[in-house]
């Protein structure tokens, strides 16, 4: 499998037109690439850039700055983090270029900022994506997770945006990528925010609670149901109310329906163990029936 790196090659046509003292240097055009060359611009490392609709995928166009000898205002220019390789570190641990007088521009949750700004705004450098061949593995704050892909599906990075593609087009493939995708973002999230669930008991009696990862449910049976939270989610119990947190949003998902399923809400008074937020259909019981 072929992987390009367009960012490299952006780097690569920068570093070229300086050497050669071109005043200007056209580059394919992406969302990444337009807000790097927005940095560049207010950093005052380039005079202006200019985005046009021009070619396959559009064209963007930076004119280069020079000082009054013609000495290059960009001196050195290279990419760290790398397709295959990310790299990633928290706001205080973002390495300083040239003892502060270049700058690392790095990809964060709240967009494409300096490290200087990261810094000032507590930000780290976002998730570490490392692909090989179909595997994809995604790290953050709060964890690791990690998916092997379909052989049909093609997957790259772009900046800061995993790309997936067909090998082969055809119905069944085109599921399978909006899934791929759907998955990768998923683990994208939860390694960077994590999700959340919560569960409501109702019952006269009925209760909950925790410790360590066994989840006792008092929910009208003649003894306490005892369920083991699966490695990977926490549960916490206020009051009714059982939360699940993890960063494995179909983990997640899965041990909510389970405990859901040990008390499933009837439809007369609503008793059970419900999803907070869960609108439960009420049925109308013999002695509120007509007569």
């Amino acid at each position: 499998m072929s992987m390009s790196d367009p960012l490299a090659d952006m780097l690569t046509r920068i570093r070229n037109a300086v050497m050669v003292k071109f005043e200007r240097v056209d580059i394919p055009k992406s969302n990444t690439k337009v807000e790097i060359a927005r940095v560049l611009k207010e950093e005052g490392y380039i005079n202006s850039y200019r985005v046009s609709d021009e070619g396959p995928q559009g064209t963007l166009s930076i004119e280069l700055k020079y000082g009054p000898k013609g000495e290059s205002v960009i001196t050195g220019i290279q990419r760290v983090s790398k397709p295959g390789l990310r790299q990633y570190a928290k706001a205080d641990n973002i390495p300083t270029v040239l003892d502060g007088l270049g700058i690392a521009i790095v990809s964060t949750s709240k967009g494409i900022i300096t490290d200087k700004t990261a810094k000032a705004q507590k930000v780290g450098a976002g998730v570490d994506v490392a692909i090989s061949g179909q595997n994809v593995k995604v790290k953050g704050g709060k964890g690791e997770l990690e998916l092997n892909v379909l052989d049909d599906i093609e997957i790259c990075m772009e900046g800061n945006t995993i790309i997936c593609n067909n090998k082969i087009e055809s119905k069944k493939t085109n599921a399978f990528r909006g899934l791929t995708r759907s998955l990768l973002s998923n683990m994208v999230t939860g390694v960077h925010e994590g999700f959340k669930k919560s569960l409501v008991i109702e019952g006269v009696g009925y209760k909950a609670s925790v410790s360590g990862n066994e989840l006792t449910l008092n929910v009208g049976y003649s003894k306490p149901v005892t369920f083991t939270v699966p490695k990977g989610v926490s549960a916490t119990v206020e009051g009714n109310k059982i939360t699940l947190e993890s960063i494995d949003k179909d983990l997640l998902g899965l041990t909510a329906a389970k405990i859901r399923q040990v008390r499933k809400p009837e439809p007369y008074k609503g008793k059970g163990i419900r999803y907070e937020g869960e609108q439960i259909v009420r049925k109308v019981g013999k002695s509120g029936a007509a007569k």
